[in-house]
């Protein structure tokens, strides 16, 4: 049977998402020597009864050994992005040592970037977390993972971290920020300095941002779209990590809500008004389904039928290009 086409849009976030729907990578990544892909291991090491904890991987396979995937959407600030990144499968943690992956925003035009990152270490194990804001860093002693937090208010970037059992985020640095409301800035994911057999994961991968960016007239329905799918995945990450059926009826109906806000500033005189249109009353329809599913207490159905709804939201994102 042929696989289904997949819409551009934000496929990174579905992939990260732990959703991997078919297809190519929308966000087109840069591979080089590097393969880039949904993976799992079990909740449970070593019974293979156990629910699946996916994660997306890069796999490093010869040299350079680089990759990175940026979103298409704009940010605007305040603006944000998190991950809990590092090594996750133990067979690959000695290849995997020195190798570095990333989360961060890039302008648009490539000429500049700031990045939070992690990079696993031996003698003694440790993950090793660090920027390019400045020298700083800190240890993770004896963990393979770190979680990741870089926030921009426009006017200072804050970089924070959490080492697995901590509590809270501790703050690795401040500086000041460097987007500008003149320019496209970027949210992406990237691994460096992976050879063979070495492998660089996250999960838990989120990106925020304040509102659309700019004046075309389908921004405005694009950045709802993108809220929806958003909240969306927030919804399956609820139920996957902590079972919590109740707030992931919240995070779903405000995922509808913001589907039909942006299907109500559709402009007529927009040239993909009509393919818009339909796909965002398609993807309404799978909304109100979805949430009856939940209602009845239907968890592990919304999980296996989410992926279609993703699918719709990223293409009726698709079809507001070129307000992406």
């Amino acid at each position: 049977m042929t696989r289904p086409r997949i819409c551009a849009a934000l496929l990174l976030v579905l992939t990260a998402a732990s959703l991997l729907l078919g297809g190519g990578m929308g966000c087109e990544p840069q591979l080089e020597g590097v393969d880039f892909r949904p993976a799992n291991l079990p909740f449970i090491p070593g019974d293979k009864n156990s629910p699946l904890d996916w994660y997306m991987a890069f796999d490093g396979k010869k040299p350079p050994g680089n990759a990175w995937a940026a979103l298409p959407y704009p940010v605007k600030a305040p603006f944000g992005i998190e991950a809990r990144m590092g090594v996750f499968l133990d067979a690959a943690l000695l290849a995997s040592a020195g190798a570095e992956a990333c989360i961060g925003f890039r302008r648009s035009d490539l000429g500049d970037d700031y990045r939070l990152c992690v990079a696993y270490q031996l003698a003694p194990v440790k993950t090793l977390v660090f920027s390019n804001l400045d020298s700083l860093t800190a240890d993770c002693v004896g963990a393979t993972k770190a979680e990741l937090d870089l926030d921009d208010d426009g006017v200072n970037v804050t970089a924070r971290y959490r080492c697995p059992g901590a509590g809270s985020f501790t703050t690795l640095t401040t500086s000041p920020s460097r987007w500008s409301a003149d320019e496209k800035w970027n949210a992406f994911t990237g691994a460096y300095a992976l050879g063979p057999g070495a492998q660089l994961g996250f999960d838990a991968f989120r990106v925020s941002s304040s509102g659309e960016f700019s004046n075309d007239p389908e921004a405005e329905p694009a950045f709802y779209a993108f809220e929806s799918l958003r909240m969306g995945i927030e919804a399956f990450y609820e139920i996957e990590d902590q079972a919590d059926l109740f707030d992931a009826i919240d995070e779903l109906e405000t995922a509808r809500a913001n589907l039909l806000f942006g299907r109500s500033k559709l402009d007529p005189d927009f040239a993909g008004f009509r393919a818009a249109d339909k796909l965002f009353a398609k993807s309404d329809k799978t909304h109100a389904k979805l949430l009856g599913t939940l209602l009845s207490g239907g968890a592990e159905k919304f999980q296996k039928s989410f992926p279609k709804l993703a699918d719709m939201n990223a293409c009726a994102l698709e079809a507001l290009d070129p307000g992406i």
